[in-house]
């Protein structure tokens, strides 16, 4: 097994065990690319931001339903795709109200 697949393991298991530190880590390395997949459907840096954040919040709700560092990228990146599909029906509900 490769180190990087036991740091990750470890991780994971800090992580669902509710150490901060481990939560840090995790936000530190995937925030970046999450902000970048944010950012091709939403253009505002602020909301990207909000959107970010309040994954990362449910993420640390959920810390002890994941296994892997794969169920986890797979829910940041789902939840971070759903949540930009949701604002932009969101405002589409609001131009149109905004409009009557």
């Amino acid at each position: 097994m490769s180190d990087l697949k036991i740091l990750g393991e470890h991780i994971i298991r800090e992580f669902a065990g509710g150490q901060e530190k481990a939560f840090r880590f995790i936000y530190e390395k995937h925030t970046p690319a999450l902000r970048y997949f944010a950012a091709k459907y939403v253009d505002d840096d602020a909301v990207i931001d909000d959107i970010v954040q309040d994954v990362f919040v449910s993420l640390w709700e959920k810390r002890t339903d994941f296994e892997s560092e794969n169920a986890l990228k797979s829910f940041l990146y789902t939840s971070v795709r759903n949540n930009c599909l949701n604002m932009i029906r969101h405002q589409g509900v609001k131009t149109r109200y905004a409009e009557v």
